[in-house]
């Protein structure tokens, strides 16, 4: 049996704005939200035979906001593994999570940052319904182990802010009136290689993911990417070890593009700039990617003291990622500008001493 119980108090400010300049000069209100959230928890495992166990329990959680909504939710989770032989393992879970922080996302506001809110009467805590089927291999050695997981999660309650930059600066502006609610879905695959002994150590792992909601506001019948949306998403991660003193370890990451809404068309009427939009969250920035390489020469140690010195390179390529686009004129030319991470490369030295 294990039990358990913990406490976290939030003050939040969600989203600030003050804009100065010739055709505007606004500020919005300032927001600061407060909140409790207590929960306790207990499980237990219970053996099912020589092979089989499960790991059953439940979570109690209760979380307060300012001014005084309060919510209570039971979460169940249960866990049933099946260890046919020492080096296999195999498992099915399911749980049902509660998430009273929310990252709102920002699809077509032109801002490349999320925000956070506490649930409250207008912002209910959002829930998960997982379920997972895993896959362990552990080779007897302990120099390989492989794992795979299957899995799909329905979400309710989502929350996403569908007003535009204009909304913001208004002085009547407020998070509750420019949110839209619904479900969502995520599925996919994760895969995981390690290697764990020898001069050669590191692991690889991609996962092949959809991320979707769907919002009676926007489209009640349809489903559209979510703002944290990755299809693909690889590591690579590697070390190797010349001999006591010298290694050389790098990683490689790979990311499918962010989804954002595009503007299609803009508009000048009765002097108002009007934008006809793309399908929501429709487009993709280009996928990211880099490489970073690593150099240590390690000291003989002297009794407890361990040295070391590090030659690495961050972004060993250049290579320019997107963070987000925006629209604007370029010269003469009106259209979408990117803007690009702020280090194309970056060597650095570093010493380390352990005692």
């Amino acid at each position: 049996w294990q039990a358990g119980a913990d406490y976290h108090y939030y003050r939040v400010k969600p989203m600030t704005f003050h804009v100065t300049g010739t055709a505007a000069r606004n500020a919005s209100p300032t927001l600061t939200e407060q909140a409790h959230e207590a929960s306790a928890y207990v499980q237990s495992r219970i053996p099912l035979g020589q092979k089989w166990q499960a790991d059953a329990g439940i979570r109690l959680s209760y979380f307060h906001s300012h001014p005084g909504k309060g919510f209570f939710l039971p979460a169940p989770r249960l866990t049933l593994r099946f260890d046919p032989a020492p080096a296999h393992s195999l498992s099915l879970h399911y749980g049902l999570y509660a998430q009273y922080l929310h990252q709102i996302p920002v699809s077509n506001g032109g801002l490349p940052v999320d925000y956070w809110t506490v649930s409250s009467g207008d912002t209910q805590p959002g829930q998960a319904h997982s379920l997972a089927l895993s896959y362990r291999y552990a080779h007897p050695s302990g120099t390989w182990e492989f794992e795979a997981e299957a899995y799909y999660k329905h979400l309710t309650r989502q929350h996403e802010y569908y007003g535009s930059i204009l909304n913001m600066l208004s002085g009547a502006y407020s998070v509750a009136q420019n949110l839209v609610h619904g479900k969502g879905r995520n599925y996919g695959l994760n895969l995981m290689l390690k290697k764990n002994r020898g001069r050669l150590t590191g692991w690889i792992g991609y996962a092949l993911s959809r991320s979707e909601r769907r919002f009676p506001e926007i489209n009640a019948t349809e489903w559209f990417n979510s703002s944290y949306d990755r299809r693909h998403d690889l590591s690579v991660v590697a070390n190797y070890r010349f001999n006591s003193h010298w290694s050389l370890g790098g990683n490689f990451v790979y990311a499918s593009g962010t989804p954002y809404t595009r503007t299609n068309a803009l508009y000048v009427i009765n002097n108002n700039l009007v934008g006809q939009y793309g399908k929501y969250n429709g487009a993709h920035l280009p996928p990211t990617h880099r490489m970073d390489v690593a150099l240590t020469y390690r000291f003989a140690p002297r009794g407890r003291t361990m040295h070391s010195l590090n030659f690495s390179v961050y972004n060993l390529y250049a290579r320019r990622n997107v963070l987000f686009r925006y629209l604007g004129f370029e010269g003469k030319q009106f259209g979408y500008k990117s803007v690009y991470s702020l280090c194309r490369m970056l060597p650095s030295i570093g010493y380390t001493l352990k005692f």
